[in-house]
């Protein structure tokens, strides 16, 4: 009877030991999904920031001060002729000068005019070539990323990849006309469903 009795508490004891160990199983795989989560938006936010300041270090970009100089603005033009030697332009106004002044304003010089379309032109391309470089360096990341087999890195860098496409696109997306955005639009959308049958098709 003795026996009997010790053979039932140490069942007992072994069923309570294995709901205990179960709990701090299932316990301890929460613990884990929300540290990959956040190891995983981490890895994002580091991954967007390392390849745009990467990108600024290696592809300057261009400075207003350095193609249109301040002195310029600061100097007063009173004719048409001071105004297009510097690349100016000169505005005319319509109203009638009294008769009685003597000196009477005839226009007005925007010294900046030249050398600020010179600073367009120039940004424009550099925008252009950042918004590519973006886009794939982060369809890169997104396929690097989907490729990985640890979760919470491949994640992180699936993440930081969309970021980039989506910031690059934001960035320059006033650049483009109406059929590029939508070409471009759908070349992204083929890419990723021709990534997501390469990834997931097969199971």
């Amino acid at each position: 009877m003795v026996l009997f009795k010790q053979v039932c508490e140490c069942r007992e004891e072994k069923i309570i030991m294995k709901i205990m160990k179960k709990k701090d199983t299932t316990e301890f795989s929460s613990v884990k999904k929300y540290q990959q989560v956040i190891l995983s938006v981490a890895i994002a936010i580091v991954l967007v920031a390392f390849v745009m300041y990467g990108v600024s270090v290696f592809y300057e970009q261009p400075v207003y001060d350095k193609y249109c100089r301040q002195e310029l603005q600061i100097k007063g033009y009173e004719s048409q002729e001071e105004c297009e030697k510097i690349g100016g332009l000169w505005n005319s106004r319509a109203e009638q000068c009294p008769a009685e002044l003597a000196k009477c304003p005839r226009g007005w010089c925007d010294p900046h005019y030249t050398c600020r379309q010179q600073y367009d032109d120039v940004r424009k391309v550099y925008e252009r070539n950042v918004f590519l470089m973006v886009s794939v360096l982060g369809l890169g990341a997104l396929v690097l990323g989907l490729a990985l087999k640890l979760a919470a890195v491949s994640a992180g860098i699936s993440i930081g990849g969309v970021v980039l496409i989506a910031f690059a696109i934001i960035r320059y997306w006033s650049e483009f006309g109406k059929y590029v955005r939508l070409l471009l639009l759908a070349l992204l959308l083929v890419a990723l469903i021709f990534i997501a049958y390469r990834k997931f098709g097969n199971k």
